[in-house]
């Protein structure tokens, strides 16, 4: 009824710490009031992401296009990235263990595909530079080799697409940025590559 500072960051918190439908309904209800009284605010301009963000990541929908940087340090614009047919997402980072595992299934699909128009573009979220993530890969040896990172939420990746702080996200795009799906098993994709027929069969 009167909308506080206070309640704007429990609002900021529930959004991005929470993958219910229910609390995106209520961070949306809400926020329109608190924007139009703190329209500078930081808080605002956060919110705002994420909610477009996970509300525009759905399927039929055009992805959102980002910048990051590779493992040197240099800028670099997504859309440059995109293989012809296909393209997985896969926004993780160093210490997010289920990110990990996520990766190690589409191992299969990458090898089955890789030849056929399909890529898989890792996008780190780091927080104390990349030698963690270096260690990573180079533990992991995962055979796809384009590799970005935000440093320190520098071009607010995760934010652009809504992604809460847990587990990470997988989005599968194809040749022109159109998505196909969002967080698909790894059986999904392949389906999802039958389906497209003279594409990858």
């Amino acid at each position: 009824e009167h909308p506080t500072l206070v309640s704007y960051q429990l609002i900021k918190e529930l959004l991005i710490t929470n993958e219910d439908e229910h609390a995106n309904q209520i961070a949306k209800q809400h926020y329109p009031a608190f924007a139009a009284l703190f329209p500078n605010h930081p808080y605002t301009a956060t919110i705002g992401n994420h909610l477009n963000g996970k509300f525009q990541l759905e399927q039929g929908k055009q992805y959102i296009s980002f910048l990051a940087e590779d493992l040197d340090g240099n800028p670099v614009l997504a859309d440059t990235l995109l293989a012809p047919k296909a393209t997985l997402l896969n926004f993780w980072a160093s210490w997010c263990g289920p990110c990990i595992h996520k990766a190690r299934t589409m191992v299969p699909v990458y090898e089955a595909f890789k030849d056929k128009g399909f890529d898989i573009i890792n996008v780190a979220r780091e927080i104390r530079g990349t030698e963690s993530l270096k260690a990573l890969l180079e533990r992991e040896q995962l055979p796809w080799s384009t590799n970005l990172v935000d440093p320190n939420s520098k071009y607010g990746v995760w934010t652009k697409y809504g992604i809460t702080n847990l587990g990470g996200a997988m989005v599968l795009v194809d040749g022109t940025g159109n998505i196909l799906a969002v967080n698909p098993t790894a059986d999904e994709v392949k389906e999802l590559f039958c389906g497209i027929g003279n594409g990858f069969n």
